[in-house]
């Protein structure tokens, strides 16, 4: 989209500058000053949306190596298997942070998500952000009586982990 956008300003620039050369009838030709100035605004701009993605990218490494670092015993701790994979909204980055296998969570009701958890074998719910309905439809019943949130204190701040009860109706 920036590059985009960068190349239309440089266009439209130019057909300014050419708009203007002819009005004011300058004689010599000018249209090195629209690149110059989009070059200017735009230079800065991606500065600011690298700094931007590498801050977010520090603060989700940071979360998960707390994850993989803690969740292990809290999970154990709540009676889940090592081998169940867990559900969650960042199946990728768990899984590689925790070697364990993870199935993403889908915006479909909490009834869709217990039959996910009880085909494949998972027995928690590991969510880092608000997804679609998740984690608030957990938390409603008669949800929360399937997927009570993972006792004690929160292994993680700002992780949510459901414990999948089985034989429930959600």
């Amino acid at each position: 989209l920036l590059v985009g956008l960068i190349i239309a300003a440089l266009a439209g620039g130019d057909a300014l500058v050419a708009w203007v050369q002819r009005r004011r009838g300058w004689q010599r030709n000018n249209t090195w000053l629209a690149p110059l100035a989009v070059l200017a605004l735009a230079i800065p701009l991606a500065a600011v949306q690298v700094a931007s993605a590498n801050r977010h990218t520090d603060e989700n490494e940071r979360l998960l190596r707390d994850a993989a670092r803690t969740l292990p015993a809290a999970l154990a701790a709540a009676g889940v298997s090592d081998g169940a994979p867990l559900i969650t909204d960042r199946p990728i980055w768990l899984s590689e942070s925790l070697g364990r296998s993870t199935l993403a969570i889908s915006d479909e009701s909490p009834r869709t998500l217990y039959k996910l958890a009880t085909d494949f074998g998972a027995q928690a719910v590991v969510l880092f952000d608000v997804r679609g309905p998740y984690p608030n439809a957990l938390l409603q019943p008669p949800a929360s009586a399937c997927f009570p949130p993972l006792g004690g204190s929160v292994p993680v701040s700002g992780v949510q982990v459901f414990i999948v009860q089985q034989g429930c109706q959600p």
